[in-house]
């Protein structure tokens, strides 16, 4: 990816406790690592049922490490 490059970012939970949704994405920035790339997204606006969705995604992701 490049800096500016458009990217449809789709989010989902393995167990399926969340809805899949999807939202377009700009590439911000791009780096090489050793383990492959890594890649830094601007994310594009989301409807109120897709921005409910993401936060029960960073709830139950922050509810795992704790």
């Amino acid at each position: 990816f490049k800096p500016g490059a458009s990217v449809y970012l789709e989010a989902f939970l393995k167990d399926g406790s969340v809805k899949p949704f999807g939202i377009e994405c700009t590439a911000s920035w791009m780096k090489n690592t050793p383990e492959g790339s890594l890649v830094g997204l601007q994310f594009g606006e989301l409807d109120d049922a897709s921005l409910q969705r993401l936060n029960a995604v960073l709830q139950h992701l922050q509810d795992k490490q704790e």
